[in-house]
């Protein structure tokens, strides 16, 4: 798999891409929601304390 580097140019792009990592392992059917997956920065955003230590984007 190729990964390509992408320009983020606004907080609305920045959210967009986010989001969309957060659904990942709800697509993925690891978990029903995004909070559940104890990996992503989604348990942070969620007002909880996630296992991976993150800083905030917004």
């Amino acid at each position: 798999m190729l990964s390509m580097p992408e320009t983020l140019y606004s907080k609305d792009d920045l959210e967009k891409k986010l989001n969309y990592i957060h659904k990942n392992p709800v697509a993925a059917r690891f978990v029903d929601h995004e909070e559940d997956y104890p990996y992503s920065s989604a348990v942070d955003y969620s007002g909880q304390k996630g296992l991976v230590e993150i800083v905030k984007l917004y």
